[in-house]
């Protein structure tokens, strides 16, 4: 995402303990999200660790909290697809079956 996103990644969440990792994205991606590796919780609770929270145990800052500069939807969605060229990972089931 760096290499993607104009002055790098927005803010991001590592779950060491869940295979979940955490890109926060604009207000309302859920609606017009589209994509089989990686899901846009459109509402609900997701708690944040800590803003000081670095590093393991439990969840972490992998990119710090920054309220002005939020991960882009589409390139996320384009970086995640590129990510499956070499079947690197299994699509997803649907989240709502």
């Amino acid at each position: 995402m760096d290499m993607w996103q104009p002055e790098g990644c927005g803010p991001v969440v590592d779950d060491p303990g869940r295979p979940f990792r955490y890109w926060l994205v604009p207000p309302g991606t859920a609606s017009r999200w589209e994509n089989g590796f990686g899901r846009c919780v459109p509402h609900g609770r997701v708690v944040m660790p800590p803003l000081d929270r670095d590093r393991p145990p439990g969840p972490f800052w992998v990119r710090p909290w920054d309220r002005h500069r939020l991960v882009g939807a589409g390139l996320l969605r384009s970086a995640l697809a590129a990510g499956t060229g070499k079947s690197a990972w299994p699509p997803l089931p649907p989240l709502h079956p």
